[in-house]
């Protein structure tokens, strides 16, 4: 591939993964050629590709994680199977492709699997994903439910939003 047709880094157009996007075009599209039957239980989480090199900038660090350092990528798939319906490769906060908020990249999945045709689907995830803004969104929207794990941590957001709950004290 000819690097002096690479757009800069300082273009809005600039993709870092140049390199191998027509490789991971081409299994996007396997992916979704398959003809699974989309369910209504969808899962969003989070996963990592095993990688301790230097030549990449977004390596990540997540010490939950089983891999700890690698590159993360964002994955729809079914809850019952985990058969992943489509991803995002993870480029760091400078990826200008998205405005990095969990609602944008929710629906941005979810429209590229093309989901979001179907009403009353639940959507299963992880404290990252979850927030109270996310599951009105997804149910004003698509009239999805959500299930997953809020985590308060200072009251101020809950009156924000309304929840439901408290926060339990720790002895409970």
């Amino acid at each position: 591939m000819n690097n002096s047709l690479d757009e800069p880094i300082s273009s809005p157009r600039f993709d870092p993964l140049v390199k191998v996007r027509y490789a991971l075009d081409a299994i996007q599209e396997g992916l979704l050629k398959v003809t699974w039957s989309a369910r209504k239980d969808i899962a969003i989480n989070e996963s990592i590709i095993k990688y301790m090199g230097r030549a990449i900038a977004w390596v990540q660090y997540m010490p939950a994680k089983l891999i700890k350092h690698g590159i993360k990528v964002f994955c729809v798939c079914y809850a019952a199977s985990g058969i992943i319906l489509v991803y995002k490769v993870y480029c760091g906060k400078g990826d200008k492709k998205t405005d990095g908020t969990v609602i944008s990249l929710c629906d941005n999945l979810l429209q590229k699997a093309s989901l979001t045709d179907a009403q009353g689907r639940t959507l299963h995830a992880d404290n990252y994903y979850t927030s109270m803004s996310l599951v009105k969104h997804l149910y004003n929207k698509y009239r999805w439910n959500c299930i997953g794990t809020i985590v308060p941590t200072e009251k101020n957001d809950w009156a924000s939003h309304d929840l439901p709950f408290h926060k339990l004290s720790n002895g409970t």
